[in-house]
């Protein structure tokens, strides 16, 4: 498969205000003599999707995944770098660019309020100069797929939020984009509607060929939606590569999870390396080989009070986790 995305040395640093000093004194003076500094959002990535995947892009707040997302779509302009979405410049080429990508961003929409979704597809049509045969047929069979028949011609105020959402991800699909992107899409949305939205996006992945960027923070998302992955952290790549390598990366690892009968406290883990989510709950990480399973369990058995025992292979989350640790 050929790229449909191709970033090479992206970089987009932001000059913010900075104010070294608090108080009342401080306040004034800043405001006849700014201090400013730059912060690196992204720091010099190369960035390449292949055409009719679902990517997944994903890292902690402020990793800079969402400002990669908006330099690709566009909406933000590099501080250096360059990028090449199916032979176009996000930025030189914005009028034909734009007629080819679609843009969901989960917490902002393009739905008028007051008006029923159906308003605002007759009026994309118009700006996108959709053929009335072509916006006929798509407006269909989207309708179809997101099950959203009666749903359309409600005002969206009267929605709930996975209604919304349908709504809003059909307005980014009207115009027959070749490339979609997805910034938080199933935030905030419970999980019925988290579950019926990624069928969705598998569906219109398989059938129309779409290619899709998605940006997340549910690891259920990359889980059971993405082909490759590209984790972020502190504006650099820390992991690129299929979804398949990621969940081999640490495949041998095994999870002991344990469930007490009384509060544990740190200082009661007797050198145990354990993760406690809670105070009835401990998670240990160990690798079969280098460490005897029986042996740790034994050792857990006769120091804590456990209620009970499970042992797992490493989940995607914990091994996220491990990757962000590598890094720092």
């Amino acid at each position: 498969m050929e790229n449909i995305i191709s970033a090479k040395g992206l970089t987009k640093e932001f000059k913010v205000h900075h104010r070294q000093k608090e108080g009342l004194m401080a306040s004034f003076k800043s405001l006849y003599k700014r201090e400013f500094k730059n912060i690196t959002a992204v720091n010099n990535i190369d960035f390449h999707v292949k055409e009719g995947n679902i990517h997944g892009l994903i890292g902690s707040n402020g990793s800079g995944k969402s400002t990669t997302i908006k330099m690709l779509s566009g909406i933000l302009l590099p501080t250096s770098g360059s990028i090449n979405v199916m032979g176009l410049s996000p930025w030189k080429n914005r009028t034909q660019y734009v007629k080819n990508i679609g843009v969901l961003l989960g917490q902002k929409g393009q739905l008028n309020w007051e008006l029923p979704a159906l308003e605002t597809y007759h009026l994309q049509k118009h700006i996108y100069k959709i053929k009335e045969s072509n916006f006929r047929n798509n407006l269909e069979y989207y309708i179809d797929v997101f099950n959203i028949d009666d749903i359309v011609r409600k005002p969206v105020r009267n929605l709930s939020l996975g209604e919304r959402m349908k709504c809003e991800f059909l307005c980014a699909l009207l115009h027959e984009p070749k490339l979609i992107f997805l910034d938080e899409p199933t935030i905030g949305l419970d999980v019925t509607s988290k579950d019926t939205l990624r069928k969705i996006i598998k569906k219109i992945n398989k059938e129309k060929g779409i290619t899709f960027v998605l940006t997340t923070h549910d690891l259920d998302d990359v889980e059971n939606l993405c082909h490759e992955i590209t984790i972020m952290n502190r504006g650099n790549i820390i992991f690129n590569d299929s979804f398949d390598k990621l969940s081999q990366h640490f495949s041998q690892k095994k999870t002991i999870r344990l469930k007490f009968l009384e509060p544990i406290t740190k200082n009661q883990l007797n050198g145990f390396s354990m993760y406690l989510p809670d105070a009835y709950t401990g998670i240990i990480e160990v690798d079969p080989q280098k460490t005897d399973i029986g042996l740790q369990v034994k050792s857990i058995l006769e120091h804590l009070p456990v209620k009970d025992i499970d042992i797992k292979p490493i989940d995607l989350e914990s091994v996220v986790r491990e990757i962000y640790k590598q890094d720092n």
